[in-house]
């Protein structure tokens, strides 16, 4: 059985990855689910600094409050799920990042999240499990609600689950 250890919205935190040291280093991969920055390279290159002494094999998107200079970086070093997959132990690890527009620069429109959606599995077979990895949440969810009980997540992300 494969260990996959999925952090969202480190939001430049990465000092705070030390105190779940033990288990970054058993886990298999660990998945970046947008937003290790605050919209700076800076926090980028710190949150990795810490990630990269616990464990070889990560894997992110980008979050809203990311760049397209995070997305670039991830892109050259191998780490992108933006867009694409990664087969890892016979299933395949897919990945959209950004968000509806919320807040942030890394934002995308319904039309714009369902062809990335297409785009992340374009070449998986059809019988190859697969694992998303989005950072913008599917509407009417637990997790897609503001305090106010306002749903914002997307349809495109709920229509592709």
């Amino acid at each position: 059985m494969i260990r996959l250890i999925v952090l969202p919205d480190l939001h430049d935190k990465g000092d705070m990855l030390k105190q779940i040291a033990r288990p970054l280093m058993d886990a298999d991969a660990v998945i970046l689910a947008g937003d290790m920055t605050n919209g700076s390279m800076v926090h980028l290159l710190r949150v990795f600094a810490v990630l990269e002494e616990l464990n070889e094999h990560i894997y992110a998107v980008p979050g809203n409050l990311d760049t397209d200079g995070v997305l670039a970086h991830l892109s050259r070093e191998g780490l992108n799920l933006h867009r694409t997959h990664q087969m890892l132990d016979g299933f395949a690890l897919c990945g959209v990042g950004g968000a509806l527009p919320f807040a942030g620069k890394f934002v995308f429109n319904e039309a714009q999240f369902a062809q990335m959606l297409n785009d992340c599995i374009d070449r998986v077979k059809a019988d190859v499990p697969k694992i998303l990895v989005c950072h913008q949440p599917p509407y009417n969810t637990l997790v897609d609600q503001l305090p106010d009980g306002t749903h914002v997540g997307s349809r495109s992300v709920r229509d592709f689950i």
